[in-house]
C-alpha cells in the first residue's frame, strides 16, 4: 500500500512502465476519499485496489481543496482529477500488484437467495407487525452491555452505524468486535445485547415469522452472534436450530474449555465468508411459532454478540428487521406502489393496489422528532391514493406507514417508507468584491459572526451579524487576497 501511494504520487520508471506522478494533492485526496467512504476493518488488498480506482473516479472533475496542516478555511487547490489520471492510478495498482489474484474464490457464510418469507406457510401472504430499518436511529430498542470485568472492559455497544459494508445504503444496527484485550490482563470476554419492543401476536393468526438482513465478520470460533426471544415478559431463551428456515446459526463457538467468551459452545452467527476476510449481506428467516409463539403472546427479539477476552475483527451488522405473519388475514390489500417523494416544500405519500377486500380506506400515519407514529390523514377506498404533506421541516427525515382499516373495523399495516425534505442551500453573498472601503455581508446560514483570514491563515478581523447581514471597514488593510468564513461557509475576498 505504501509503495502505490509514493508511486501515484512522485511517478517514475519501473523496468519498461513509466508512471506520471499525481502529485501529493491529487494522490491523498484519492486514499483520503478511499478511506472515509469505502474502507472497513476487513477490506483485503485486492478490494483496496477496487476501492482506489472507484474513489478516483468519484473525484473526477472536482476541484480539490488544498492541503494543510493548521484548521484554516477551506481553500481550493485547482488540482483536478483527470480520466488520465485514473489510468495512472490503474497502471501503479497492475505494478504493486495490489489487485493479485488469490489462488482460492471466496463463498459467502449466507445464501444469497432467499424464498419468500412466507413460501412454506399456508397461506402465502405476510402481514406485518413490526419493522426496523433504523433510519430514525434506536428509538425504543434497548441496548445493555454486560461484561465479565468491568474493569477492563472497553464500551462496544450495539449503536446505528453507517458506511455499511459492500456499499449497503441506509443504516443499520451494529455490533462491533474491537480488536482489544490481551486475554491475560486486559480481558474483553462479555456480551452486548440488543433488544426488541414488546410485539402482540394477533389471536386470529398462528404462524408467526421473523426475517432480517444481516452481515458478519468475527473471529472464526471465538466471537460470534445468537438470537434469544421471550413471551409475555418471562426470561429470554435460544431460538432453536430448528426455529430457523433458512440461513440458521453457521456453526457452534468453541467450547468453556477453549474460549472465555459466555456463549462458548452455542451454535451461533461467526466467522466469515470461506477463503476471504469479510462477509457478505444474507437474509436469515425464523419461524417464531416452532420457537413457541403463541396467538395473543407478547413477543420480545433479542440480538446478542459475545465477545471472548482478546482480539477481534468487524462485527454483527443487522438490518431490515420484520416481525409478522402468514395468514389469510395478511393481505386483505395488496400494494403494487408505496412512495414517499421530497419536493420543494411537502412530502408527497403515493401508493396503489392490485387487490382490495371489504377495504374502507387508509389512515395515512407519520413518525418524524416524535416517538411513535401519528395519524396525519384519511383516504377512503377508492379515492385517488396520494397525500401531500405540508407539516414537514427541511433537513429531517420522516417515516410513514399506512393503517388500512376493513370494513368490519379490523386493521392491517403496510410497509414502512422514508423521505427527508431537503435542506435550504445556505448563501453566503459577499459585496462588493473587489472592495475598498466597505465590505458587506448577507448570509442565510445562522451564525452570528463573521471572521476576516489572511491568505496565510492569520485571523485578522471579525464582525457581529444580525439577522444575517453585517459590514466591516477595509479601508486599514493591506491590499491582497483574504478569506472571509461565516459559520461553515467561506469565500474569497479581495481587498484594494
Amino acid at each position: 500500500v505504501n509503495r502505490t501511494f509514493s508511486l501515484l504520487t512522485d511517478g517514475g520508471m519501473v523496468g519498461e512502465d513509466t508512471i506520471r506522478g499525481l502529485g501529493l494533492t491529487k494522490a491523498l485526496h484519492i486514499f483520503h476519499h478511499a478511506n472515509n467512504n469505502y474502507v472497513t476493518q476487513v477490506t483485503d488488498f485486492y478490494i483496496l485496489a477496487d476501492i482506489l480506482v472507484l474513489s478516483a473516479t468519484d473525484l473526477i472533475g472536482v476541484n480539490l481543496p488544498a492541503l494543510t496542516l493548521l484548521d484554516l478555511p477551506t481553500v481550493l487547490s485547482d488540482a483536478i482529477i483527470t480520466t488520465d489520471d485514473v489510468l495512472q492510478l490503474q497502471k501503479v495498482i497492475g505494478i504493486t500488484q495490489l489487485r493479485g489474484e488469490g489462488p482460492c474464490p471466496s463463498f459467502p457464510a449466507l445464501d444469497q437467495n432467499p424464498p419468500e418469507i412466507c413460501a412454506g406457510a399456508r397461506i402465502n401472504a405476510f402481514g406485518v407487525l413490526l419493522t426496523q430499518d433504523w433510519e430514525d436511529g434506536l428509538q425504543n430498542w434497548e441496548v445493555v452491555e454486560i461484561p465479565v470485568v468491568d474493569s477492563s472492559w472497553d464500551a462496544k455497544p450495539w449503536s446505528i452505524a453507517g458506511n455499511l459494508p459492500d456499499g449497503r445504503p441506509g443504516l443499520a444496527a451494529y455490533a462491533p468486535s474491537l480488536r482489544a484485550g490481551d486475554c491475560e490482563t486486559d480481558f474483553e470476554h462479555g456480551v452486548v445485547t440488543l433488544t426488541s419492543p414488546a410485539v402482540s401476536l394477533p389471536q386470529e393468526e398462528s404462524e408467526f415469522v421473523l426475517s432480517f438482513d444481516h452481515y458478519f465478520a468475527t473471529q472464526e470460533g471465538y466471537d460470534g452472534g445468537v438470537l434469544y426471544f421471550s413471551l409475555n415478559d418471562g426470561p429470554f431463551a435460544l431460538l432453536p436450530n430448528q426455529a430457523f428456515l433458512y440461513n440458521g446459526y453457521t456453526g457452534r463457538l468453541v467450547n468453556r474449555f477453549a474460549s472465555d467468551n459466555p456463549l462458548a459452545g452455542l451454535f451461533a452467527f461467526h466467522g466469515q465468508d470461506r477463503n476471504s476476510t469479510s462477509g457478505t449481506w444474507g437474509q436469515t428467516i425464523i419461524d417464531l411459532t416452532t420457537a413457541g409463539a403463541q396467538p395473543g403472546d407478547e413477543l420480545r427479539l433479542q440480538w446478542v454478540m459475545g465477545h471472548d477476552g482478546c482480539e477481534g475483527l468487524l462485527g454483527w451488522y443487522i438490518d431490515d428487521i420484520r416481525i409478522g405473519y402468514c395468514g389469510a388475514s395478511a393481505l386483505p390489500v395488496s400494494y403494487t406502489e408505496l412512495t414517499a417523494t421530497p419536493t420543494k416544500d411537502h412530502i408527497r405519500i403515493a401508493w396503489a393496489t392490485a387487490r382490495e377486500e371489504n377495504n374502507d380506506g387508509f389512515y395515512l400515519e407519520r413518525r418524524g422528532a416524535e416517538a411513535g407514529f401519528r395519524e396525519i390523514a384519511f383516504i377512503p377506498a377508492g379515492a385517488t391514493y396520494a397525500f401531500q404533506d405540508y407539516g414537514v421541516e427541511t433537513g429531517r427525515t420522516y417515516v410513514y406507514r399506512l393503517r388500512q382499516q376493513d370494513l368490519d373495523g379490523s386493521v392491517h399495516y403496510s410497509d414502512l417508507v422514508s423521505a427527508t425534505l431537503p435542506a435550504a442551500q445556505q448563501l453566503l453573498h459577499v459585496y462588493p468584491n473587489p472592495a475598498t472601503t466597505l465590505l458587506r455581508v448577507q448570509t442565510s446560514a445562522a451564525a452570528v459572526l463573521a471572521e476576516l483570514y489572511s491568505f496565510t491563515g492569520q485571523k485578522v478581523g471579525e464582525f457581529s451579524l444580525a439577522e444575517g447581514a453585517g459590514s466591516l471597514d477595509v479601508q486599514h488593510y493591506q491590499a491582497g487576497v483574504y478569506l472571509l468564513r461565516v459559520g461553515s461557509l467561506t469565500r474569497r475576498v479581495i481587498l484594494k
